[in-house]
């Protein structure tokens, strides 16, 4: 709260539940056009920056997981297209000779 001086927004103001579980503090505060009347206000103690902080660190990591996971993906896709063209492409050589057509029964009989 001390980051935003006097004019302390209405964001930063705890709820009745909040103030109950023990985030918040009381503070002397004093109203941007008034600031003959002081008031006193509950507000967060921990400040703004580090939860802002931690949950861009966490989509960040999340993002960038997500990212190498598909490039993986794509280069194993290339590596395996690679082959299957390479095998497409070489030659197949028999070494021994199918063997000849044999008739298996008659029909006329």
């Amino acid at each position: 709260y001390k980051d935003w001086g006097e004019n302390i927004p209405e964001s930063c103001l705890c709820s009745q539940e909040e103030e109950e579980e023990g985030k918040c503090q009381t503070v002397n505060y004093g109203n941007f056009l008034l600031n003959y009347f002081r008031q006193k206000k509950s507000v967060f103690v921990q400040n703004c920056l580090p939860l802002i902080m931690d949950s861009v660190t966490r989509n960040a990591n999340i993002k960038l997981a997500v990212v190498f996971t598909l490039f993986a993906l794509a280069l194993l896709g290339l590596v395996l297209s690679s082959l299957m063209i390479y095998q497409m492409s070489v030659p197949v050589m028999f070494i021994d000779e199918p063997p000849a057509y044999q008739q298996l029964y008659n029909l006329a009989e």
